[in-house]
């Protein structure tokens, strides 16, 4: 890695000891090994296909290094994509802190309610929505050079519309690149849906996981969740323990059921909601606060309760442990009626 410059181009101000130390923890990162070869590429191709196994740091150091390095040859701005609003404040946090800027300077972000955009602004972090809006009211996405659309195999609505969008803005302007990013993506798919695209993969960092399933669907899914938390707790290994359920009512129902069932001789157990309609705020404290400090030499641990707002574009340090009711709730799309609705499916 090149030695890091001591002042910061963008607000002026000398870099900190701890600004180097995150940034060497970035260069760890597995995509910064093949950050040459990607920046290459994109500079050389309209389109280039990502393939970055999680954990490889694509969402956070591809946009921020190209706009740290590709200067010369892209003269818009960048947007990037995320399929949910959490991953999308998630992420536009952490490029901003790696970059030493305000979120709202260099690095903005925007979403249906929020909006952190300047005329300073040269990368946007947007909701998958929030970007097919923009290109509603101006259809050739003139103020973006690049366009980068992250977890494309979500395949969500307004992300795909808006790779059709992409797809025919690429005949009409030569100045436009489109980078395409997913940990499990189709690249035959994809790559015939762009033909001119060049794919690049990425290795992730590697771990060991054991999984369990239940023997038999449970007859009451958020009481065997409660007590498979409690069990967790209270006889397996330290680490904080994430949680996914379909919605914000069986979130409550989780939250509820262990604040009942944890007991005063367990060590102390910290919990957690986290879902799309959760402030910026309140989503920051669920994902960076400590665990609990041990109690009568009882280890504390916390507890992350989430829709599936946390299953993509986000790094929640220390858990350990995740319980999946692999149950989620997804919005049906009818071409007879014109109403949305709601409903768990497993």
């Amino acid at each position: 890695m090149s030695q890091l410059p001591y002042s910061n181009p963008y607000t002026g101000k000398r870099y900190t000891p701890g600004y180097h130390f995150m940034r060497l923890r970035a260069a760890e990162l597995p995509v910064s090994e093949r950050m040459p070869e990607l920046l290459q590429t994109i500079r050389d191709n309209p389109v280039t296909i990502v393939v970055g196994e999680t954990g490889s740091g694509k969402s956070t150091q591809i946009p921020k290094r190209i706009l740290e390095s590709l200067t010369d040859v892209i003269s818009r701005d960048i947007c990037l994509t995320q399929p949910r609003r959490v991953a999308a404040e998630s992420v536009a946090e952490r490029i901003a802190k790696e970059m030493k800027v305000p979120l709202g300077s260099v690095v903005g972000l925007r979403h249906r309610d929020h909006d952190t955009t300047s005329n300073r602004t040269h990368l946007e972090v947007h909701s998958d929505g929030t970007t097919l809006a923009l290109a509603k009211v101006d259809p050739t996405m003139s103020s973006f050079g690049v366009v980068i659309i992250d977890e494309a195999h979500e395949h969500s609505r307004d992300a795909d519309i808006l790779l059709g969008h992409l797809k025919s803005l690429l005949e009409e302007r030569d100045n436009l690149k489109v980078i395409v990013m997913s940990a499990t993506i189709d690249t035959a798919l994809f790559t015939s849906f762009f033909p001119q695209a060049v794919v690049e993969e990425v290795s992730g960092r590697q771990h060991k996981v054991t999984v369990k399933y239940l023997e038999q669907p449970p007859s009451d899914l958020i009481s065997e969740i409660v007590k498979t938390i409690i069990h967790v707790h209270s006889r397996e290994m330290p680490g904080d323990i994430l949680v996914f359920v379909s919605g914000k009512g069986e979130i409550n129902k989780v939250i509820d059921g262990v604040n009942r069932c944890v007991q005063k001789e367990m060590g102390p157990l910290d919990i957690y909601s986290l879902h799309g309609s959760h402030l910026m705020r309140d989503q920051n404290i669920a994902i960076n606060d400590d665990q609990p400090p041990p109690r009568l030499d009882n280890l504390g641990r916390k507890v992350i309760v989430s829709t599936n707002s946390a299953e993509t574009s986000l790094t929640i340090a220390g858990v350990t442990h995740i319980i999946d009711s692999l149950a989620s709730r997804v919005r049906p799309d009818s071409m007879v009626h014109a109403d949305e609705c709601n409903s768990g499916v497993p």
